[in-house]
């Protein structure tokens, strides 16, 4: 259970990938985790609401939460599950399908970045239509062996002119995206195939350009604040032997991940 959601009222939500612990707020010296949450004052509210009790009062006999999209003014909220215990795969096919539908940009963040072949081929199919694809990704990270696994990524990514920064003023944690800015997502889910089949996560899917521009140009002000990757940089600042750990770290975490998806089904069906 990986997803993050407060709901007071049935009234009021808020959602997304904050963790509730002192680390994650900073210190005097130190700034915070680079991570985003969305609050909503909506009717989603209600169905949020249900879920939480169903969740705390082992009560299943409520409406489950169905993936419409409800009215928050001019704009569209969806909330979106992946449950495997559900067979939901809801963040997963909305990621794959804007991408898929893009026309001109896509900006994601992402704190923990190994996608799978079905999100892997959605982005390098809009490297081929032309779209420019940029990714903000961890330069520091709570979990070094994923950051060693992503790096090695970085040449197939650039090489279909994908571009890549790295926030390195402090740990990333941050699961958001915006496409075309028309589309946005902001919430727990990260693109690796844990969260694609293994864990029970939570976004919420926000059809606005007013909103998509708003998160746009946050997202600007972090690049203008990272480190650009490219492949001089890779070789410039990389020795051979850190580009083969990079390597064997990618095959380590591919493969815990893997068994840390199929886990919990196993178990399930025992």
């Amino acid at each position: 259970m990986h997803h993050k959601v407060i709901v007071a009222d049935a009234k009021f939500a808020i959602i997304g990938g904050i963790n509730i612990a002192n680390k994650y707020r900073g210190k005097e010296s130190d700034e915070p985790w680079l991570d985003y949450a969305i609050k909503l004052d909506c009717p989603a509210a209600q169905d949020l609401q249900k879920l939480c009790r169903d969740y705390f009062f082992k009560d299943r006999s409520s409406k489950k939460i169905k993936p419409v999209l409800h009215s928050a003014g001019k704009t569209l909220v969806g909330i979106r599950q992946n449950d495997w215990l559900k067979n939901k795969t809801e963040v997963c096919d909305s990621y794959t399908n804007s991408i898929n539908q893009a026309k001109n940009e896509i900006v994601i963040v992402s704190s923990y970045f190994l996608p799978g072949r079905r999100l892997n081929n959605a982005i390098i199919g809009a490297c081929k239509r032309k779209v420019k694809v940029t990714l903000i990704l961890a330069g520091i990270s709570d979990v070094p062996l994923i950051r060693n696994a992503t790096s090695y990524l970085y040449s197939l990514f650039l090489k279909q002119n994908v571009l890549i920064y790295e926030w390195n003023n402090s740990v990333v944690h941050g699961k958001a995206a915006v496409v075309d800015n028309k589309w946005s997502t902001i919430g727990s889910f990260n693109l690796n195939d844990l969260s694609c089949y293994g864990s029970i996560e939570m976004n919420v899917e926000i059809h606005s350009p007013y909103f998509s521009e708003l998160l746009r140009s946050d997202f600007q002000n972090i690049i203008n604040q990272c480190n650009e990757v490219t492949i001089d940089t890779i070789y410039k600042n990389t020795s051979f032997i850190s580009r083969f750990v990079n390597y064997m770290a990618y095959r380590m975490v591919r493969a815990a991940i893997l068994f840390l998806t199929f886990l919990p089904h196993i178990r399930f069906a025992k």
